[in-house]
């Protein structure tokens, strides 16, 4: 995959992306986005998915793991990182 291809939260191409957008369709899912820290440019990695569809994360630097909705996580757009 293209680092320039956006993908679905749900599909990331690696278990290290960055997120491209956010979807602000709704305000809601907007605010628990941002309230999670989520936002163009942060680094996002992948823990596991769970049963329901939910997402655990890494979030930029944080240590601690964080479930993110699948309501919330389809409002999110990311791409492959770039290993360094």
């Amino acid at each position: 995959m293209c680092p320039s291809e956006v993908d679905s939260l749900w599909n990331p191409p690696k278990r290290s992306f960055v997120v491209d957008s956010v979807s602000d369709q709704n305000a809601s899912i907007l605010r628990r986005i941002k309230t999670n820290g989520i936002e163009p440019g942060v680094r996002l990695y992948t823990k596991l998915k769970t049963e329901d569809g939910d997402q655990l994360l890494l979030i930029g630097n944080s240590r601690r793991a964080r479930r993110i909705p699948l309501e919330v996580a389809s409002a999110i757009s990311v791409r492959a990182a770039q290993e360094s």
